[in-house]
Formats: structure tokens, sequence, C-alpha cells
């Protein structure tokens, strides 16, 4: 089970928030897809719409 972790980064204050999707996918491929969704949805043609920095990363999670 593969899952996007989002982090969000302000440039100016430095703060760190940290999201994770609620979709679990179950192959690596649709979660590569997934991300690079998300990435197209955060940036505006490549750049940020504001003073954060965004990380999308997929990692594997184990249950049970």
């Amino acid at each position: 089970m593969y899952k996007l972790f989002i982090t969000c980064r302000n440039v100016i204050k430095g703060e760190k928030q940290s999201y994770q999707s609620l979709q679990g996918y179950k192959s690596a491929g649709k979660a590569m897809k997934a991300a690079r969704k998300a990435v197209n949805d955060i940036t505006c043609n490549g750049k940020y719409a504001d003073d954060n920095e965004y990380t999308v990363t997929v990692g594997k999670v184990r249950y049970g």
C-alpha cells in the first residue's frame, strides 16, 4: 500500500506542515500518477502561488 506525503515549508517563517493522503494506492505507478497530479495542482506553470515550498513524496505504508 502506498500513500502520498506532502510537506509544506514556509520560506519566510520557516514553519513546516505535513499532510498525507487519505486514499491508499495498491501500486507504485498509480501513486506516482497521483503525485504528479498533486504537483500540477499545487504549482502554476512550475512556480508556487504563495510563499510556501512543497515537497510531494510517495511512501510505502504497512498495515497490521
